[in-house]
């Protein structure tokens, strides 16, 4: 399945490596929002979160991966019941809201 970021001209916007965490991102989201993650409305509105998150300067992983998974959510009509909680490899935990 081609990816919603492909469909966003950004390559003059951001250097290859920037594109690759954001593809890494991007397939994160979808995998954690599973089926939901597959309707191209959603994967559209996760692409632009991510992008959004990059040009505000905001390239925590796991920020901008929970952010993306709470804008797919909410393309659907689901909302967050609280902050998302994401372990650290070092067994750290990270809140975002």
């Amino acid at each position: 399945m081609r990816s919603a970021l492909a469909d966003l001209d950004i390559d003059d916007v951001f250097g290859p490596e920037a594109l690759n965490e954001m593809q890494r991102v991007f397939d994160a989201t979808c995998r954690e929002l599973g089926e939901t993650g597959a309707d191209p409305r959603i994967r559209r509105a996760i692409a632009l979160a991510i992008v959004q998150h990059y040009e505000l300067g905001i390239r925590a992983p796991w920020a901008v991966t929970a952010s993306a998974v709470n804008t797919g959510r909410g393309v659907r009509g689901h909302t967050p019941q609280g902050p998302l909680v994401w372990w650290r490899p070092e067994g750290t935990a990270q809140v975002a809201a």
